[in-house]
């Protein structure tokens, strides 16, 4: 299935052919790539990684607002940007 990765208002979500949201990138990973959108020619997901509250830490797991969840690991490919000292 086709993804593509976009800015929606103050976020960079991922979302499938018809539109749909599936993803959220993390604050940390919307810097990095903000910067690379007009250069992404594709995303895919490579995997689903299903973590639960047990496999945290301690100070993680009291931050938790659910006991499990899942999350895509993704493979965008770009072309790098040009970069001159004009």
């Amino acid at each position: 299935v086709p993804l593509e990765m976009r800015q929606q208002a103050e976020c960079i979500n991922i979302f499938d052919d018809r539109g749909n949201p599936v993803a959220r990138l993390s604050k940390k990973a919307e810097t990095i790539w903000l910067p690379r959108l007009g250069s992404i020619r594709a995303v895919r997901v490579l995997a689903i990684v299903h973590r639960s509250a047990e496999q945290e830490s301690d100070t993680f797991r009291d931050r938790c607002k659910m006991s499990e969840w899942e999350f895509p690991m993704i493979e965008i490919s770009y072309e790098g940007a040009l970069i001159t000292n004009d």
